[in-house]
């Protein structure tokens, strides 16, 4: 099954988190199911637990733009299982290498 990737991205502080809080948030775009968050960077907006419980959302954090292999990303899909994953890209990581 295909899973859909949403890419956000931007400089430090653009609002990134922002925009998938406000998403997920929406009963219009989260039906409920499993997300996974992934967390490039950490701006001033954060991910508590309670906003993670009421979307059925799951946060990792990449601390480093080489972790993001295929290899990884396909155990975090074995390991959690997600309908779709958020992705708050790191403003200074390039784009084009990931992608």
């Amino acid at each position: 099954m295909d899973v859909p990737v949403y890419l956000f991205t931007g400089f430090l502080e653009s609002g990134k988190s922002s925009m998938m809080k406000e998403t997920l948030s929406d009963p219009e775009f989260n039906d409920g199911s499993k997300t996974l968050i992934l967390a490039c960077e950490q701006g001033e907006v954060e991910f508590d637990q309670k906003f993670l419980k009421e979307t059925h959302s799951v946060l990792v954090t990449v601390e480093d733009k080489e972790e993001l292999t295929a290899d990884y990303l396909e155990k975090l899909e074995q390991e959690y299982r997600p309908k779709q994953v958020f992705i708050e890209f790191n403003g200074m990581w390039s784009v084009t290498e990931f992608l």
